[in-house]
């Protein structure tokens, strides 16, 4: 990976971020960002790209789960990004 390479993973993942980070509570949004995610994925075939969504993922999840006093989350959506991203 390259510099240039670098500042455009990083560009899109920000662009990621700012468009899920005011999660919202309706599985069009889960499905929007879980399909996001694997189109960033794809594009860049990069563990790296991979490590940086999860974290999001991971964070978005956190946060939505403090607001909404809910332990869980629908684990499918989300267990099957991070099965996908983890083998790639």
């Amino acid at each position: 990976m390259d510099l240039q390479n670098a500042h455009e993973m990083i560009n899109d993942l920000w662009r990621f971020l700012k468009t899920f980070y005011c999660f919202k509570e309706d599985d069009a949004y889960w499905e929007s960002l879980i399909e996001v995610a694997n189109k960033l994925s794809k594009k860049y075939g990069s563990t790296f790209m991979d490590s940086l969504l999860l974290c999001c993922v991971d964070d978005i999840e956190r946060r939505w789960k403090i607001a909404t006093g809910n332990p869980f989350i629908n684990p499918d959506p989300l267990k099957t990004l991070y099965e996908k991203l983890r083998k790639e």
